[in-house]
């Protein structure tokens, strides 16, 4: 005998069913986003926000008649923040040298194959050496968004170096988070072209030094009888 509430049961719903249920999946979907999607696309805009900034300072350091810096306390905020940046940077390097990285070559392979390796053969060392790479990636990250908030025009041989470093952990980053891999790689093309172009004005800067200026930053050889 067939149940009569069973018959009653309509397609509408049905429906009505899974209506609720595509609901609660797109709920699951947006509380992803507010965490993950977010903080992402929050981290995408900070760096695009950061090379802008360097942009802005590269005009300044293109166009301004003095390159000294009258801001004493920016300047003993870049000399802290440059040398955090230069510990930072000679820790990433060691990391990058023990996974078999010399002279910033092969960074995008060497790191996929320490992901393969983790996969294949998951063991503490290799992992930690990831985790530190990227934890260290990220603090350099962090640093030279501050630097760009600053008057970073006033140090041009700082600047060219962020420019360098930049590029490197850009690679990094194509790596580590493979989705985002083009926009990291388009990030590391402009920030060696912003390299190239400091490189330049300090090859002028350097030609167009007085003469006083120059012999006194030639370094002094003390001749032994």
């Amino acid at each position: 005998m067939i149940d009569k509430e069973f018959c009653s049961l309509s397609l509408d719903d049905d429906f009505n069913d899974l209506t609720y249920l595509d609901e609660y999946i797109e709920d699951e979907i947006l509380e992803w986003y507010s965490i993950e999607g977010a903080e992402r696309i929050k981290e995408l805009s900070r760096q695009v926000r950061t090379f802008l900034n360097y942009r802005t300072s590269m005009i300044y350091l293109r166009f301004s008649r003095s390159q000294k810096c009258d801001n004493v306390k920016n300047r003993e905020i870049i000399l802290k923040k440059e040398r955090a940046l230069n510990e930072a940077t000679s820790h990433l390097l060691v990391k990058l040298k023990d996974i078999g990285v010399y002279n910033g070559n092969l960074i995008n392979e060497k790191i996929q194959d320490l992901f393969e390796k983790i996969r294949c053969l998951p063991n503490n060392i290799d992992i930690n050496r990831l985790k530190s790479i990227k934890l260290t990636n990220k603090k350099i990250w962090v640093l030279i968004h501050i630097l760009s908030e600053l008057e970073i025009h006033h140090h041009p041989r700082l600047f060219n170096r962020i420019m360098n470093i930049a590029s490197i952990i850009c690679e990094i980053q194509s790596v580590m988070f493979y989705p985002f891999s083009d926009f990291y790689y388009e990030l590391k093309s402009n920030y060696l072209l912003l390299a190239e172009e400091i490189s330049d004005l300090l090859n002028i800067m350097i030609i167009n030094e007085p003469p006083s200026i120059k012999n006194k930053n030639k370094k002094k050889v003390r001749v032994l009888k």
